[in-house]
């Protein structure tokens, strides 16, 4: 059985991601209410989880395939990203996996991710001294 994950948005309260599993595909979409965050599976409920302040940001689920059952985990860092500047504030980081492998991994959950601003640091000064990309 294959599985791949993509993620389709990543805005304000929401993010989709399409899960495709052996050419089949799947739509997984998470919605940031003002008192409930609800996730969708194929446009059916699968999670809600209710209150004002702390609500749960993992969620397990079993996504049935004609291979067998699948258990998914869905992580989501709802910390607004701080360098998102297009004034739509958008969940830090996603990341959905499996027992087996990571399917997606995205933003702050993604343990290879790029720091934007001592990447952009870093190459202001080899500009301004001249030095190499490589180093010295």
């Amino acid at each position: 059985m294959t599985m791949v994950a993509g993620l389709l948005q990543r805005r304000w309260r929401v993010v989709d991601v399409k899960i495709v599993v052996d050419g089949t595909m799947r739509l997984l979409r998470w919605r940031r209410g003002w008192l409930q965050d609800r996730l969708f599976l194929d446009e059916r409920e699968v999670a809600r989880v209710g209150g004002l302040f702390g609500r749960e940001s993992v969620f397990g689920l079993v996504l049935e395939t004609s291979g067998g059952d699948k258990r998914l985990l869905l992580t989501i860092d709802t910390t607004e990203d701080g360098w998102d500047f297009s004034g739509e504030s958008a969940p830090r980081g996603v990341r959905l996996e499996t027992a087996e492998e990571t399917l997606l991994a995205f933003g702050s959950l993604d343990p290879n991710r790029e720091r934007p601003f001592l990447t952009m640091f870093e190459n202001a000064v080899r500009a301004f001294t001249g030095e190499p990309a490589g180093g010295k």
